[in-house]
């Protein structure tokens, strides 16, 4: 017996093809697949997850932040405290006035309590946003200051690492290097900057051509 042809549509299935599962000839096709529908309410829900995430990371950043500001205690380049007086800053300033109308050669040697105390002068006279200062010649030929600033509304710990550009008569404050607090060195460096370009404080109107000037291990030295 031959197997039955093709019906009249011409394909299998067509109708008087008598395939099984056929009804009436059509092929009953399973309804598609779909996958679980948003509703307002799932969309309110994921939304509110996602906002809530969000707000948990800011939470965070502000919570890091803040601890990066309030635990770092930058030290300096020695465990030395200079107690600022009147005395000292007096004697700082009569040295500088006997070494300003020297003869050229000449040099003269500051301490740090005297550095620290006519700082601290300096700093109230420029209105320089930088408390409790304490300045600091290390053994490597550089000075610090250490001294308080802020930064977003807090109490900062900072330190200033420089020298003094003495070349052409120029005089000026060069800033090597900040730190502040347990805060990236970028946001130091721009705290340091800000105090540093306060009514012109890097340059030091000291009327005179110093030859140079050196820190050694507690004392700074210019020479004329």
């Amino acid at each position: 017996m031959m197997p039955p042809g093709p019906g009249p549509g011409g394909f299998p299935g067509s109708p008087g093809t008598g395939l099984p599962g056929s009804a009436g000839g059509t092929i009953l096709r399973p309804p598609p697949v779909r996958g679980p529908g948003l509703s307002p309410g799932r969309v309110i829900r994921i939304t509110v997850r996602l906002v809530g995430g969000l707000a948990g990371v800011g939470i965070i950043t502000i919570i890091v932040a803040a601890a990066l500001v309030l635990t770092g205690d930058p030290q300096p380049c020695a465990p030395r405290v200079s107690v600022v007086s009147a005395a000292a800053a007096d004697a700082a300033n009569a040295k500088w006035i006997a070494f300003r109308d020297a003869a050229p050669g000449t040099t003269v040697a500051f301490t740090e309590a005297e550095a620290t105390s006519r700082g601290t002068r300096y700093v109230s006279e420029r209105d320089l946003p930088l408390r409790n200062l304490q300045v600091y010649f290390c053994s490597d030929g550089r000075a610090e200051a250490k001294g308080v600033t802020s930064y977003a509304g807090r109490n900062v710990n900072i330190v200033l690492r420089g020298h003094l550009d003495v070349a052409g008569g120029r005089n000026r404050i060069v800033l090597d290097s900040a730190r502040a607090g347990n805060l990236p060195a970028a946001v130091g460096t721009r705290l340091a900057t800000a105090i540093l370009d306060r009514n012109g404080a890097r340059n030091l109107p000291l009327g005179i051509t110093i030859a140079s000037s050196v820190s050694t291990d507690g004392l700074h030295t210019l020479t004329r």
